[in-house]
C-alpha cells in the first residue's frame, strides 16, 4: 500500500540519517498548542487513536508513543505532492496494509471535537434526533456511546475522498521517493538508495 506523509524536511534527514524516524511526542505542535482547550481535545483524541492502532494494528515500537499521520487518498488525488510548503517534505512509501490504521479524515474532526460519529447509513433527521437523545444520557453512558460511534470513523472506502492513516514510524527502507520544494519553487524528487542499517 503506498501513503504519503508531510513532514517537516528535518524528518527526512533523520531518517535518511538513522534508519528510522518516529514522533518526538514532546515536540509535536497538535499535542502541544498554545491554546490549552485544543491541547486537552488533540491529547484525548490522539491517545484514543494510540490505543486503536495497537489494538487494531500492534503494539508501537520501543520509545514510540504517538503515531506519525499520512495520506492515502487526498481530495481523490492519490499523491498530495503540491500540498505541503518549501520547508517540508513528502514522503511516499510502501508498507504492507496491516501496518497502516486508514480512517476517515472528515469524520476523524467529529473524534477531535469529542462528537458522536453517525452511521454511514443515518440521515440528518435520524442523526439530529439521535445526537438529542445521546446529550440527555447520564455523563458514564454518553461517553461509552459517543466513543462506540468513533469506531465509524475505520469504515472508509478505498475510494473515498479523503483518507488519512496513522502508523507507527518511518523505515528508511520502505522510503520510495522524497519530493521537495525548493524555495524558487521548482519541485525535486528523490529516490533513496538502499542501505542496511545497524
Amino acid at each position: 500500500m503506498k501513503v504519503w506523509t508531510i513532514q517537516p524536511w528535518s524528518v527526512w534527514l533523520q531518517t535518511k540519517k538513522n534508519g528510522v524516524y518516529y514522533t518526538n511526542e514532546n515536540l509535536s505542535q497538535l499535542l502541544h498548542p498554545r491554546d490549552h482547550l485544543l491541547e486537552d481535545e488533540f491529547t484525548k483524541a490522539y491517545c484514543w487513536m494510540t490505543k486503536q492502532m495497537q489494538e487494531k494494528i500492534s503494539l508501537p515500537p520501543k520509545s514510540v508513543t504517538v503515531p506519525i499521520w499520512c495520506w492515502y487518498a487526498q481530495d481523490k488525488h492519490v499523491a498530495p505532492h503540491n500540498r505541503y510548503y518549501s520547508n517540508q517534505a513528502c514522503i511516499e512509501l510502501e508498507l504492507p496494509a496491516n501496518k497502516v490504521l486508514l480512517s476517515d479524515f472528515d469524520l476523524w474532526y467529529v473524534v477531535l471535537m469529542d462528537g458522536f460519529v453517525p452511521p454511514d447509513d443515518m440521515d440528518f433527521e435520524k442523526y439530529s434526533k439521535a445526537d438529542d437523545r445521546i446529550k440527555a444520557l447520564p455523563e458514564l453512558e454518553k461517553r461509552k456511546i459517543i466513543e462506540q460511534s468513533w469506531q465509524h470513523i475505520f469504515d472508509v472506502k478505498k475510494d473515498g475522498q479523503w483518507i488519512q492513516g496513522c502508523i507507527w514510524q518511518i523505515n528508511y527502507d520502505d522510503v520510495i521517493k522524497v519530493y521537495h520544494h525548493h524555495d524558487n519553487h521548482r519541485l525535486k524528487i528523490f529516490t533513496p538508495k538502499r542501505k542496511i542499517f545497524d
